[in-house]
């Protein structure tokens, strides 16, 4: 963001952090420019939308220090016993921008028997997953920010890897447009890049 203000000292920035589905309702409302986040697969392809990836994850479920399941064999198996929580999660009221088969998958996560405890800030999720035991989905790139503030990994959900990128609406781009997307792909190499985006 320093470089990007440096060459266009003039222009003004607007960020936003927040749930994929909502980020692309503003992008197409042409709210915003682009948005850093995982590809959302399922997306309707009545939407005109470029995704530009930058790397890849994987799913890590993240407990407290301390939670009746570290250590435990049965990890996996059990977690589903315990609440999960969503980081800001997708939610029905975005669904007319997926196809039909994503929504009917929508439908089954909220209509889940689970408790689920849904936070749209990552700074609550940490606080509230530190003072319960609930289970926490989220990207393996946040290990060792994580451990600072009390919170261990449980498991890594290798058959959840997701690909994050920039997204924009299809067409020609602004020069300034452009020119963020060229800095982001730059700065997506560097090794603390992909935590810091992930920092909402």
């Amino acid at each position: 963001m320093t470089d990007f203000s440096q060459k266009y000292s003039n222009s003004s920035l607007h960020l936003e952090f927040g749930n994929g589905l909502s980020l692309i309702h503003h992008l197409l409302a042409d709210d915003i420019d682009l948005f850093v986040g995982h590809e959302i697969l399922g997306l309707d392809t009545r939407h005109k939308i470029r995704f530009i990836p930058l790397f890849q994850d994987t799913e890590a479920w993240y407990v407290r220090d301390g939670h009746p399941l570290l250590g435990s064999y049965e990890a996996f198996a059990k977690a589903s016993e315990f609440p999960l929580l969503r980081v800001t999660p997708d939610h029905s009221r975005h669904g007319d921008i997926l196809n039909q088969q994503s929504l009917e998958k929508m439908s089954l996560i909220e209509r889940s028997k689970q408790v689920i405890y849904s936070v749209y800030s990552l700074s609550a999720s940490i606080d509230m997953l530190t003072r319960s035991d609930a289970v926490m989905p989220y990207t393996n790139r946040m290990i060792s920010r994580f451990e600072d503030k009390g919170v261990r990994v449980l498991c890594l959900n290798e058959a959840q890897m997701g690909q994050v990128g920039i997204y924009t609406k299809a067409g020609e781009l602004s020069d300034k447009t452009r020119s963020l997307i060229d800095l982001i792909t730059t700065y997506s190499n560097k090794a603390d890049f992909s935590a810091l985006i992930f920092l909402s």
